[in-house]
């Protein structure tokens, strides 16, 4: 299962702030929000079922970035997998998953003004891993 969209960005506007020159006095200057492209989203799941007892499930996301005049924020992209197994004549299961495999679910920002230029960079959250036992 899965979906993906593709859309175009127009962005338009733009917003004065104080700053200082380079001459320490304070000036107005504007920072512009332009900018348009094209940018995608989408998400992939799927479930192999290996016999009547053991099945895996890798899932994927994936989020293309945004490049304005004033910021650009890169793609950011993720992949999940999961192992499922019932034992004991189906009384129990053991689950064992792994949500980031790659560790790369983080978000990286880049703004730039007149007199700055910021790098941000986002981990939302860490590797998890994770085994179950179900009765």
């Amino acid at each position: 299962m899965g979906n993906i969209s593709v859309s175009y960005y127009n962005i338009d506007g733009d917003t004065t702030y104080r700053t200082r020159d380079s001459s320490g006095n304070y000036v107005n200057r504007l920072a512009s929000f332009k900018g348009e492209g094209i940018t995608s989203r989408g998400r992939l799941s799927t479930t192999f079922k290996v016999d009547k007892t053991l099945s895996l499930q890798l899932q994927g996301m994936y989020k293309g970035g945004i490049k304005t005049e004033y910021q650009h924020r890169l793609t950011t992209y993720t992949i999940d997998f999961a192992l499922t197994k019932t034992i004991l004549k189906g009384n129990a299961t053991v689950s064992f998953n792994i949500k980031d495999i790659f560790n790369t679910n983080a978000r990286e920002v880049y703004t730039y003004s007149a007199n700055a230029y910021h790098e941000s960079y986002m981990r939302r959250e860490p590797r998890q891993i994770q085994l179950s036992f179900d009765l």
